[in-house]
């Protein structure tokens, strides 16, 4: 997501814990040790008071002990092309495929709805398979914003994510608490995503157990 807004809240909210509650979700299947978490700004963690330890990712290395989580988001980054600040041509994509990983979460797509083509599809599933070159891949579909008309555009790239033939976390009617901005998730935000995805990413893998029975998972 770009991070220009002005409104954009820099203080975390009374009483936010930033850990999440121990044994609350199902655990990954064995030999998951390193997660490649791909992303714009709601990754990296842009206005939070503190987005080294309050972004999702980070959150998630608290919530499932010995697996390493390693954040590659780029504030403003999205799939297509032609935009200047597509993720693959960042120092965050070129440092991603440096490095080894077990699976990658790909949380990508908010940025795209500002400037929505109709091969946003067909270049997601081309990232897709980039990364699917060095290991399983799982889509997390981004949480609406509380801008109704990209909300509009968003549903589309929703719906071309679910049609990328990948597993999918789909977060779009979670409840995420946003910024004043309207699109960056505050750090309770960041906390729901993050108690999502642990939720949801082990049925995604097919490690299915009766927790978590409120996620929607493809």
């Amino acid at each position: 997501m770009n991070h220009t807004s002005e409104n954009q809240s820099h203080t975390t909210p009374a009483g936010t814990d930033s850990s999440l509650a121990a044994g609350s979700c199902p655990a990954l299947p064995a030999g998951i040790h390193t997660i490649r978490c791909v992303g714009d700004s709601i990754t990296e963690g842009w206005g939070l008071e503190d987005p080294v330890t309050l972004s999702w990712p980070s959150l998630l290395e608290k919530q499932l002990p010995g697996i390493r989580f390693e954040n590659y988001g780029s504030a403003g980054a999205a799939v297509q092309s032609f935009l200047p600040n597509a993720w693959e041509n960042t120092l965050a994509a070129r440092v991603a495929f440096s490095r080894p990983a077990d699976l990658t979460l790909l949380f990508l797509g908010t940025n795209d709805a500002e400037q929505l083509t109709p091969h946003f599809g067909t270049e997601y599933r081309q990232l897709v398979k980039r990364l699917q070159t060095l290991g399983p891949v799982v889509a997390v579909i981004p949480p609406k914003t509380a801008r109704p008309a990209l909300n509009r555009r968003l549903e589309r790239i929703r719906q071309d994510i679910l049609t990328a033939d990948i597993p999918v976390i789909d977060l779009w009617n979670v409840f995420v608490p946003l910024a004043a901005d309207g699109m960056h998730p505050t750090a309770l935000g960041q906390q729901e995503i993050a108690r999502h995805i642990a939720c949801g990413l082990p049925r995604a893998l097919g490690h299915c157990t009766p927790d978590c029975q409120d996620m929607t998972i493809h």
